[in-house]
């Protein structure tokens, strides 16, 4: 956080302008100060990571087969689980998640920062 909500009403020509736009709405109970915001940085994006998990074979006849159904729930369940897994794990030893770092190696590489095999 940059500037708390009491820090950005402490500040002369920010809290006026705060407070004249806030006379414009309503007060989400009556008899309190109205919501201003504080002041926040945004996140530095990271590199995303995804994995594909083999097909799920499904067929109509396990609609009623509350069993097949349930052991299919549990199989996709625990690939989806053991992929998050992996991901973070592989993330975590990433030297090139970071934006910072990603940009200057591709910058002076010339090439796409490489990743990890599957």
């Amino acid at each position: 956080m940059l500037a708390s909500t009491r820090e950005l009403m402490d500040l002369p020509i920010i809290s006026d302008v705060l407070k004249s736009i806030s006379n414009d709405y309503q007060p989400v109970r009556s008899g309190e100060p109205p919501l201003i915001f504080p002041l926040t940085r945004p996140n530095i994006p990271k590199r995303l990571y995804f994995k594909f998990g083999k097909p799920v074979p499904l067929s109509s006849s396990m609609v009623k087969d509350q069993a097949a159904c349930d052991q299919v729930y549990k199989e996709v369940r625990a690939d989806v689980e053991g992929g998050i897994s992996y991901l973070l794990e592989k993330r975590e030893r990433d030297p090139y998640k970071d934006l910072l770092s990603r940009l200057l190696y591709e910058r002076n590489a010339s090439k796409q920062a490489p990743t990890f095999s599957v």
